[in-house]
């Protein structure tokens, strides 16, 4: 197994992710407006409503989903910091335990954040909604093929509030 893992630096940020949201559904409403656009002739405005309707809850969900994978980054980045950097608090010592023998294939849910809800179970209720939001995040990876049990309703502004709420409160050792 590795001893080290070489980061990308590609990871999207937080703000990035929200201009491309912000970007994207104001382009989306625009283009929609131009009823001139041989694409919609012969709609009617119902017609029209509904597929912009259609077409901004995907670029919802794709928000959402990013938001979603930045977190997993985020958290992953800080594991593998605390594991090569041999930090020597409880969570690392513990963290490089599980490195030992999972390396850098951890799992997220299962095992990161099992490890953070013992070492800080004031994050619990995050975490918790955290997990939840992994499984919107797993049924959108895998093609939307089910009826999902999700608890609550998921969208990009669940999600990313969720997200800033971790960075806001996870001890992480460098917050993208």
């Amino acid at each position: 197994m590795p001893k080290r893992v070489s980061f990308s630096g590609q990871q999207l940020s937080m703000e990035d992710i929200s201009l491309h949201y912000q970007d994207f559904t104001q382009s989306l409403v625009a283009y929609f407006d131009k009823r001139d656009l041989s694409r919609f002739s012969g709609y009617t405005s119902s017609e029209l409503n509904a597929e912009l309707a259609e077409r901004l809850d995907e670029i919802d969900k794709i928000s959402a989903f990013n938001t979603l994978a930045a977190i997993e980054a985020v958290l992953r980045v800080d594991y593998l910091h605390r594991c090569q950097g041999r930090k020597k608090d409880k969570l690392s010592r513990e963290f490089r335990i599980a490195f030992k023998d999972r390396g850098p294939r951890i799992g997220l849910d299962d095992e990161i954040l099992e490890i953070w809800k013992t070492h800080y179970p004031d994050l619990r209720h995050i975490i918790g909604q955290l997990r939840g939001a992994l499984k919107f995040r797993h049924w959108l990876a895998h093609g939307r093929y089910w009826e999902p049990k999700l608890g609550q309703t998921y969208d990009f502004a669940v999600v990313y509030s969720l997200a800033e709420e971790v960075l806001a409160n996870f001890p992480l050792l460098s917050k993208s």
